[in-house]
């Protein structure tokens, strides 16, 4: 692949030309970075399975670790997991869309959660994630955008210097204001828990998980 193209995108009005830019090379088994409000993303149309074990070769990440799936809406989300545990809801109410990933048990057809039983669902608080997965009219099958064992990327340049010449396209929306990760929270099981602490701390989310 060419070197890697970074194009500047306002990060509250994402210009539509790029984000069907963005859309078509997804389509084409093509990832793409962009950023979120927690760090930049890797990410594929969720029903490409080519895009998929592209995202895993470019990582160099272990095919025993699933990527998340991010929506645009509470519909969506209907299409990929079995139910809402009543535990979920108010969590769910407060947190997104936000930094929040949570676990849910899946019935999903798409590549990305294909053989398992569970799916990791983030609705990010982002137009240019939001607007790419509206285009799509699929989820994003997505994860940081960076070299796995690498600090996650908080900007475009970050991304730059770990994936340049891996991927053809980073919508560079400027720097992530949370700037860590989305605290990953199972609500499959009986007891909910933390599985990742990120930019959601225990303590705020205690009273949910109870």
């Amino acid at each position: 692949m060419t070197r890697t193209r970074i194009a500047k995108i306002d990060p509250n009005s994402p210009d539509d030309g790029l984000i069907r830019e963005a859309v078509k090379l997804m389509m084409q088994g093509f990832p793409i970075a962009f950023p979120t409000e927690t760090v930049y993303g890797l990410g594929v149309c969720a029903r490409s399975p080519k895009g998929i074990e592209a995202i895993y070769a470019i990582k160099g990440r272990s095919q025993g670790k699933p990527l998340q799936l991010m929506i645009s809406d509470l519909d969506m989300l209907k299409l990929v997991i079995k139910t809402i545990p009543d535990k979920a809801t108010p969590l769910m109410e407060k947190y997104w869309p936000g930094p929040l990933t949570i676990i849910f048990k899946t019935n999903t057809t798409f590549a990305a959660a294909q053989q398992r039983a569970t799916v990791a669902i983030r609705y990010p608080n982002h137009p240019i994630p939001l607007s790419i997965i509206r285009r799509l009219e699929n989820p994003l099958a997505a994860t940081s955008a960076n070299l796995s064992g690498r600090l996650s990327p908080r900007r475009a340049v970050e991304v730059f210097e770990q994936l340049d010449g891996k991927i053809p396209l980073i919508l560079d929306g400027g720097s992530c204001t949370v700037g860590q990760e989305s605290t990953l929270v199972d609500m499959t099981l009986e007891k909910p828990k933390i599985v990742r602490q990120g930019a959601l701390s225990a303590e705020e989310l205690s009273p949910y998980l109870s």
